[in-house]
């Protein structure tokens, strides 16, 4: 369990020293503040320790989150480590005990439009090398660590803390506790940026290698092609003028390096940023494949493969009303038929004041509306409803028959 809550810690500070950052960037008085993260990191935990302890303890131990001061005096960074320090106090009392998948999701894909925003800000104004020297290491961490974090809680809803699950936070915290020790020490930080920047040049280098020989190819053929027309048309006279075709490039395209061309990319601002770019996205694309094939291969050892429900709750309507992708209308075919009902089971939830999240899947809200209805009931619809949508069953008459009783008798069967 301490090594969950210490993650919670990481992810957390690690989003709101990027932020705080960001916002010293354009104040102007930018400083290393890698030992500040690390000292509140730890800090915090402890002060987590001592929580469920000593209450009044727990403010008195505030003090030592302002030790800082002693290394910065800038007026910046005094409000910097005034905020942090309030923000600590704050996690351990509000926040860090009800943290769950649903809201660490949610909080997840609001953060990414955030850290995006603050990219494309610091690109347009031409701070993006100061950007990678005092953000980019949090960002860094607080991605790893959001989705450890979230895997963890996925799989503590449905399997429960268990040995084998605190082993692997073990040694995600590790493998996080060195990313942040590596990347808070500027020698080290540089060389692996230096690292990812050869990289860089040398996958640049490689595929106008290989491109540059396909545009040679392409231009030979191309070359040809425009000779034939050439003699045709040479022989076409038309007012005793003939009608030339210019020369084809191809000539100074082979006698052109592969490397200048590279050379000239990189230092073109916006090819190069193109070519990050497609790099970038190329190498997001391998990701989501390794994860996929990965997925498959565990396929059977989980118990099935769940997105979240289709839901949306009209924020103008103030009966909370819903729209889903399926028309309010009740449909013939046997499976559409299951997702009809199971959709007014949610808005019968809903009604009796249960709140269901848009990115609440068939567990989550089951866990939800136990509180109002019958668990065996609910059990029986939600294990219906995921083979017909996530598995192979084909409902049948009776199948619906039973899907629609069930449902009906949650009106008479509450808590």
């Amino acid at each position: 369990m301490n090594n969950i809550i210490f993650i919670e810690i990481i992810y957390f500070y690690s989003l709101v020293f990027s932020i705080l950052n960001f916002i010293l960037i354009f104040l102007g008085n930018v400083q290393n503040n890698s030992f500040l993260f690390i000292w509140i990191t730890v800090f915090t935990f402890m002060l987590y320790k001592k929580k469920n302890k000593n209450k009044k303890f727990l403010f008195f131990s505030l003090i030592p989150a302002f030790i800082p001061y002693l290394f910065f005096n800038s007026i910046n960074y005094i409000l910097f480590i005034t905020v942090i320090s309030f923000c600590s106090y704050y996690f351990i009392l509000k926040v860090i005990d009800n943290i769950n998948y649903s809201n660490a999701s949610e909080q997840f894909t609001k953060t990414l439009y955030i850290l995006s925003a603050i990219i494309f800000i610091s690109l347009l104004s031409g701070k993006i090398h100061t950007l990678n020297l005092v953000c980019a290491p949090y960002i860094f961490i607080y991605l790893i660590s959001s989705i450890t974090l979230l895997r963890t809680l996925r799989n503590i809803e449905l399997t429960s803390i268990n040995k084998k699950i605190d082993k692997i936070n073990l040694l995600y915290s590790i493998i996080i506790s060195v990313s942040s020790l590596i990347l808070s020490m500027d020698n080290l930080r540089k060389s692996f940026y230096q690292i990812l920047l050869n990289t860089y040049f040398f996958i640049t280098e490689l595929f106008l290698h290989v491109f540059y020989y396909v545009l040679l190819f392409i231009g030979y053929i191309l070359s040809f092609l425009i000779n034939i027309l050439r003699n045709i048309l040479n022989r076409i006279i038309i007012n005793n003028v003939k009608v030339q075709i210019p020369q084809t490039p191809v000539e100074k395209l082979k006698n052109t390096d592969y490397k200048s061309v590279s050379s000239f990319i990189v230092s073109n601002t916006v090819l190069n940023f193109i070519f990050k770019g497609l790099i970038c996205l190329f190498i997001i694309y391998i990701i989501i494949k390794i994860f996929k094939r990965y997925s498959i291969k565990n396929k059977e050892s989980e118990i099935y493969t769940e997105k979240k429900e289709y839901i949306k709750i009209e924020k103008n309507n103030p009966l909370g009303k819903i729209k889903s992708t399926v028309l309010f209308k009740k449909p013939k075919d046997y499976s559409e038929q299951i997702r009809f009902y199971y959709l007014k089971f949610i808005k019968k939830s809903i009604k009796n004041k249960i709140e269901i999240k848009n990115s609440d899947t068939t567990f989550e809200i089951n866990q939800k509306s136990s509180t109002t209805f019958d668990r065996e009931i609910l059990n029986s619809l939600r294990y219906i409803y995921i083979n017909v949508r996530y598995g192979n069953m084909k409902p049948n008459k009776n199948v619906v028959k039973s899907f629609i009783e069930d449902y009906k008798k949650l009106n008479t069967v509450k808590k």
